[in-house]
């Protein structure tokens, strides 16, 4: 798929580069933060046509990632009372996931029960991080051509606060927060060579990925056999 050029001028739509019919994409969604903590997100510039069809993917990300068994206080509140319950009232979103849910038998004092366990596809996930990524390099570097980056998600961690290899990484980088336990990032792109750059998200203080981007070759992500990416995505995502 050949990228789009990035425009000449501002403000576009940070997927595709149209310059019509914008609107305001929140980066993560605002249904990611619990009430009360919707307001000075960010946001990026996105096309009505590259937004409406992100709403679902939108939806499905937040069940997963909220749904991390170590996920702070705000995630569990978003579990409990917004993305799990979504499984119950639409009826759409239960069949985009379905292939993902499963069971786990766990023993309590009443006895065996059965507990939901929602698996993390990485062809999912994958282009939604691309996503956070593109919205938040159009937010804070204007002046960056992502347009023609590669970009690899190249890790993904549910327990992390102490990785070493992460932690190491945070020095280097200009660390912003949204929201209390919600989202973190950590991201940079060298001033005197601004070729490509480094993102880390932290979502829910539970679940962590790895976006590095780049011009070079070297930056073209490997994929496993059988990676297919959702087909309702953006073109251009």
């Amino acid at each position: 798929m050949v990228n789009p050029a990035k425009p000449p001028r501002r403000p576009h739509c940070y997927i595709c580069g149209s310059t019509a019919d914008l609107t305001d994409d929140h980066i993560p969604p605002k249904s990611f933060f619990p009430i009360g903590q919707r307001e000075n997100l960010f946001t990026a510039d996105c096309c009505k046509d590259c937004h409406r069809r992100l709403s679902m993917d939108d939806e499905a990300a937040r069940l997963w990632l909220s749904s991390a068994a170590s996920a702070s206080l705000a995630g569990k509140w978003i579990w409990h009372n917004e993305a799990f319950p979504s499984l119950q009232r639409k009826p759409k979103l239960l069949e985009n996931v379905r292939k993902f849910l499963s069971h786990l038998e766990k023993r309590t004092p009443q006895g065996i029960v059965e507990a939901p366990v929602i698996n993390f596809p990485q062809a999912r996930m994958i282009p939604f991080i691309r996503r956070i990524t593109k919205a938040l390099l159009y937010r804070l570097y204007p002046d960056y051509d992502y347009f023609s980056d590669f970009f690899n998600v190249i890790y993904q961690f549910e327990t992390v606060a102490n990785v070493t290899k992460v932690r190491s990484l945070l020095p280097y980088l200009t660390g912003r927060s949204r929201g209390i336990g919600v989202f973190r990032v950590w991201h940079g792109i060298p001033a005197e060579k601004p070729a490509g750059g480094l993102s880390i998200y932290l979502f829910y203080e539970a679940v962590c990925f790895i976006c590095i981007h780049g011009k070079a070759e070297r930056y073209k992500p490997k994929y496993p056999a059988g990676y297919k990416e959702w087909d309702k995505l953006p073109k251009f995502l």
